[in-house]
């Protein structure tokens, strides 16, 4: 004979009792989706818009390993903080403008031909934000990449044998200074 509707109430409301008292239980029980972002970098525009791929970088601290007179070393924080790069790739518009606006700026980092064609130090960084959606792809995180300079940025590979045209992905290489995550 099944069981009662009572008894199967009962049951569920002790499970969820059991479960709301677990102060271990997550807030959000959602996982994080690969296609939920929008990168902005105010000085390059034109690349913001077809950006396909973007990275939260690596974070690293430096650590100091220590003798001991026992089997295992003693292992403890050196205090410095070390961070990955940031790795964009982004559809190449027809005219080339996006790919050009990294050109221009890198070129500008450094005396490529004459000591002139160099920017003064502070236009020749800038600030980003990686903004990280939620399920329901609203702003829920924000990170904060401080002075952000691209160091590489790929080349542009052409292919006559292609019958089928894709559109050409780059890839940017960045690096900066700092970085902030916030909840929005």
């Amino acid at each position: 004979q099944p069981p009662s509707r009572g008894a199967v109430f009962f049951c569920i409301h002790t499970l969820l009792e059991i479960v709301m008292a677990d102060r271990t239980a997550p807030k959000s029980v959602n996982y994080l989706k690969n296609n939920g972002f929008k990168l902005t970098i105010n000085k390059i525009p034109n690349v913001n818009f077809y950006i396909q791929e973007a990275n939260i970088p690596s974070v690293e601290v430096d650590y100091v390993e220590t003798k001991s007179i026992y089997a295992r070393p003693n292992m403890q924080t050196g205090g410095r903080i070390t961070y990955g790069s940031l790795n964009v790739s982004f559809i190449v518009d027809e005219d080339m403008t996006n790919y050009i606006e990294l050109f221009n700026w890198i070129n500008s980092e450094v005396p490529v031909t004459t000591l002139n064609q160099v920017v003064k130090p502070t236009e020749r960084y800038d600030d980003g934000s990686l903004i990280i959606l939620n399920n329901s792809f609203r702003p829920n995180l924000k990170v904060s990449f401080e002075t952000l300079f691209p160091v590489r940025l790929d080349e542009i590979g052409f292919d006559l044998t292609t019958t089928d045209p894709d559109p050409i992905i780059v890839g940017v290489e960045f690096k900066f200074n700092g970085m902030k995550i916030t909840k929005l």
